[in-house]
This record gives C-alpha cells, structure tokens and sequence, in this order.
C-alpha cells in the first residue's frame, strides 16, 4: 500500500484535488489553501482581540495562503467541500473528483428530471449540484430568488450555530429536527425541502426504499467518513462517543464560516464592485467586495461556462472593505468564532450576519 501511495504522489493528489475544487468554492489544501488560510487568520484575529474582532484583513495584495500546519478547528472548515472526507486520505482523493466533476451533474435528477432528496443524490452532489447548495452561499436546485437562498442561510446559519453550541440533540433524525411538523424548530423551516425524504417536507420514507436511502442523523450528517471506502472496501464510518460530539461539531462550526467565506466569491454570490454586480455567467474576478449580496447563483447553470472557478483563487480584497457596514470574509469568520467562544445567542449571530455580512430580508 504504500507503494501505491508513493507511485501515485503529490502531484496527482494535488490535481484531482484541483479538479474537485474548481467545481466547489473557494480552493482547499493540500492545492491552494485558501479556506483554511482565511480561518487561520480569524483564529490569529481572534485571539490578539481584546472583544469582538474587527478589521481581521487589511492587505492589498492577493491573500498569502499560510505556511503552517492546520488544526483540526481549521481544516473544519473543509467539510461542505468534502462532506464525506475523501480528501483526507491520498488514495479516496480521486474518488471525490470523478464525483463532483463527471457523476454529480447526472446523480442530482431523476429521470423525470426532477431533483433527487438528499438520501438519493448522496451528500457530495446535493452539496455541489443539488438542494445543498446554500452551503456555499448559493441558489439550491428550485430556488430562483435572493430571498428564497437567503432565507436558507440564515437557517442553516442558526441551525449550524445550535449544533456547534451543543444545543441540539446530535442522534435526531436531520429531516425532522428541521421540520416542524416533526417537532423541528420554527427558525430551522426554511430548510425542510431540502432535508425532506418525500414532496411535502415529508420525513417519512415511502415504502420502497430505494438502495442507498435512509434516514440520517444530524451526527451522521456531520461525520461520515468514507475516506477508505473505494479502495479497502470499508464502509464509511460515523463518528462516535464523545469524539464523535466533538467532531460533529467542530465540522458544524466550520461549515457555518465555510457559508460566510463563499459568499464572498463573486462566482457564488453577486457582491457589487464599484456598483455594479456581476451576472451568473460571469466574467468573474476573485474579488472579496464589502456589498451586500444582490444575487445568488447555481451552479448547474454556470457549469456550461467553465468560469466558475476564476472567482475561488487567492482573492483580492475590494477597497470597500476599508470602512462601511459589511465586514470582510476574515473579520466576519473571526466574530462568528468569538460569539462561538463565548457561547451568544443564536439571535444574536443571526442579527451580526444580517447586519454585517449577507443583509436584510
């Protein structure tokens, strides 16, 4: 086996890793670790702040992607990129990228055209093509309006922020802990479509089951690990005992702020730069612009264009992040984690993001 490792080395790693990345958002390690680099610079943020961070970012230049070794709390930030975790081990890697690039588009609709439920499509391909997409501050599949994208941001926003706060039962059945129809919080609805297992925001799985279909947990959702699945055939393992609480999540964490950091690639949500905002078919620029967002794109209709990935390089900070309302990508992750720390409300975070990052209903 390690032969294997070593014939397929670094550098295969690193390209099927880019191929999966540039279908995504913003780059992952091992290629260009621009997320995790950003999330670094909040924790150094967060900690030399003497309250609630600000101005974490004030360089000219393109973002120098860190020279470290990245904590757990900082690789976190991965997981809607990876929910599966096949990036953590060299031989899954090119897994991950024949998913996202060649299997996803076809795995996400029946063939009636309709959108697969999240138990049918798989958590790789909701999460690049399907009803998953507000995790990278983008349209899901059906939603055609900033408002309908935006209501499932601050859902999952405050449902991400309970479950990295240890304030929700990580062992509930996903569908209907964000159902309310099922007992699921009020301020979680936005996202039953998303999670549901039949039309209706129905929980119930029909009768037949298809293969691969099932009810998940909020901790399965979170640390399912299929790293070695393909090549040992092993089943892909969920995260147990307190580890596995404390997996969960750090990954719910890491996710939240993976959300706020997306939303500043102008290929995923359309900032205005100097005014004026881009369309869905770009050109895009890999500008971080301090506006609030005017539209949220899908990706499945940018896919025909191949541009997408033009906005997820290092980025550039957009000179309207020297002062005004809305927070740069850095500063905002850097305050998600303060009020993280020192266990806020839910209100309160919700009441930061609609302030300083994403904007009013």
């Amino acid at each position: 086996m390690r032969l294997a490792i070593g014939m397929l080395g670094r550098r295969a790693l690193a390209a099927a890793l880019l191929i999966a990345t540039q279908a995504s958002a913003y780059l992952i390690g091992p290629v260009t670790a621009v997320h995790e680099t950003m999330t670094h610079m909040a924790y150094e943020c967060l900690v030399r702040s003497a309250g609630e961070p600000v101005r974490c970012w004030t360089g000219t230049g393109k973002l120098e992607i860190a020279k470290v070794k990245f904590s757990p709390e900082e690789k976190a930030v991965r997981w809607p990129d990876d929910p599966v975790r096949k990036s953590d081990w060299t031989l899954s890697v090119g897994s991950l990228a024949k998913d996202i690039v060649h299997d996803c588009s076809k795995e996400v609709k029946d063939a009636a055209g309709k959108d697969k439920t999240l138990y049918d499509a798989g958590l790789v391909c909701s999460s690049h093509y399907g009803r998953l997409q507000f995790l990278h501050a983008m349209a899901s599949a059906g939603d055609m309006s900033r408002t309908a994208t935006l209501r499932k941001i601050y859902a999952w926003s405050a449902f991400t922020f309970d479950v990295a706060a240890g304030r929700v039962d990580l062992d509930l059945d996903i569908c209907k802990a964000v159902t309310p129809a099922y007992g699921g919080k009020r301020a979680y609805a936005p996202l039953a479509d998303a999670f549901e297992a039949a039309p209706g925001n129905v929980c119930d799985f029909p009768p037949v089951v298809k293969k691969g279909e099932g009810a998940m947990t909020i901790r399965a959702f979170f640390t399912t690990d299929c790293s070695q699945i393909r090549v040992l055939g092993k089943k892909c393992n969920i995260g147990r005992g307190a580890s596995g609480d404390a997996e969960t999540r750090r990954a719910a964490l890491g996710a939240l702020i993976h959300l706020v950091q997306d939303s500043y690639s102008q290929s995923h949500a359309a900032r205005p730069i100097g005014g004026e905002a881009v369309t869905y078919r770009g050109p895009f620029t890999a500008t971080a612009a301090c506006a609030f967002p005017v539209a949220y794109f899908d990706y499945g209709t940018q896919a025909y264009y191949q541009n997408h990935s033009d906005a997820d390089q290092r980025p550039v900070l957009d000179p309207s992040c020297a002062a005004g309302q809305v927070a740069d990508p850095v500063t905002a992750s850097a305050v998600v984690l303060w009020k993280a720390a020192h266990d806020r409300s839910t209100a309160e975070m919700i009441g930061y993001l609609a302030a300083h990052v994403f904007g009013p209903l």
